[in-house]
């Protein structure tokens, strides 16, 4: 997220690209310097939306199913 994606190794850089704090980083990159590194502010925050929306799902999953559990 903080080392330049084409820098790295193609194995590594694929892991980053599925990591959310890449396009997070990505993001507020471009709103600071107006410079778009490869990645549209809109796909960054497709991204993000998904992923938060997934883990609010998984959390609720689980929190509800800890909640029900019989003692």
């Amino acid at each position: 997220a903080l080392f330049p994606l084409e820098l790295l190794p193609s194995w590594l850089a694929t892991i980053a690209k599925l990591n959310p704090v890449t396009y997070t980083v990505l993001l507020v990159r471009e709103m600071m310097t107006g410079v778009t590194e490869g990645v549209s502010a809109a796909l960054s925050l497709g991204v993000i939306g998904v992923f938060v929306v997934t883990m609010i799902c998984i959390a609720s999953y689980v929190f509800t199913r800890e909640v029900n559990k019989p003692f």
